[in-house]
Parts: structure tokens; sequence; C-alpha cells
């Protein structure tokens, strides 16, 4: 599994600002509706960049809508399927029709989510990994099951420690490679120093 640490943290951040809809203040919805026209253009340039432009459970092509806080853009029958399930388990908006209000926490979920980061976490132990799919002419139990498995049981996804594990290991590196560079840098400066003494 290839996850950037850098974009997983991220994520996991603008999960956890993501505020409840009962929580809006009057000043928030404001903002939001004069930042609406905005807004949905940039929520339309991320389902149109790599890795959302097909519907992050079935596959399809020209996915229109979202589901938070998982931060995945989903064609129409899926985000029917999404609405089924619960608000507790997927809030679901539409994007390409301009009549849904986004809040910019919400956006922020799209922004640093989308369907290859949340796929590679929720399906990361699923025999067919990322390629598991809802079968678009499947029952819809079939349909439900597989998406509760998915998002409410989290039957193959990551577990905390694993995220935890994850994002430890990158960052480790990432320090690691910074020192190896910084002791290489200094070395330089070194060289050059006897270099001018000399």
């Amino acid at each position: 599994m290839a996850i950037d640490a850098a974009r997983l943290e991220a994520a996991l951040q603008a999960k956890s600002a993501l505020k409840p809809l009962s929580s809006r203040s009057a000043e928030e919805k404001r903002e939001a509706e004069a930042a609406d026209k905005a807004t949905h253009h940039k929520l339309k340039r991320l389902i149109r960049s790599k890795g959302n432009q097909k519907c992050a459970d079935c596959h399809v092509q020209y996915s229109g809508w979202a589901s938070l806080p998982h931060g995945v853009f989903l064609c129409i029958d899926c985000a029917q399927l999404h609405r089924g399930i619960g608000r507790h388990v997927s809030q679901v908006k539409a994007i390409n029709t301009g009549t849904y209000l986004w809040y910019s926490d919400e956006v922020d979920v799209m922004v640093a989510n989308g369907n290859d980061l949340a796929n590679n976490l929720l399906l990361a132990k699923h025999p067919k990994g990322v390629a598991a799919c809802v079968e678009p002419h499947g029952s819809h139990a079939d349909r439900v099951s597989f998406l509760r498995d998915k998002y409410e049981r989290r039957r193959w996804a990551l577990s905390e420690r694993e995220i935890a594990a994850e994002i430890g290991s990158r960052t480790l590196q990432e320090q690691e490679q910074q020192q190896q560079q910084q002791l290489e840098f200094e070395d330089d400066d070194d060289d050059e120093k006897e270099e001018e003494e000399e």
C-alpha cells in the first residue's frame, strides 16, 4: 500500500474538524452562501481530478455526488444507497446540481481525502483491494451490505493502530532522510571551509 503520510495526516485532521450540521452558526451559513459559486467550481475541479473521476463504490464514470465524512465521490445510484444506510454513517450531497450548500470544513474533507486515499484505507484488507466494488447490477441487499461493510463496519479497513503506524513510519523515514540530507549539507560546508583555509 502506498499512502502519502502527509496526505493521510491532513485527511485525518480534516475529518476531525468536520462539524455536524446542527452546530452551524448563521455566520457560517452566510459565509458558505457567499462562497457557494466558487465552492461548487472547486468541487467540480476535484471530481475531474485523477482518482475521483469514477464512483468510489461502483467505479462507473461521472460521479456527481459526495459522501461525508468519508470524502469520497459517488454516482447517483451509490449516493442513493448511502442515503439508505443512514446519516450516522454517510451524509450525501450533490456537487453537480448547485442545490446543496457546502461549508468550508466539508470542502476541506473532500480536498484532503478523495476516492484513492479513502479506498486505500477502507479496502486495504479486502481480497480484491481497491478494485473491490459494489456490483452495479447486483441485488439491492448485496449492494447495501457491501457499503455497510465498507463504511459502517469497516470490515476491510486499516485499524487506527495501523494508520498511526503508517503515519509514524513514513514520518520517521522522512525525518531520517532530512537528517541525512542535513549531514551531507554540513559535510559539504566543512569541505568548502577546508578549501578556503588552504
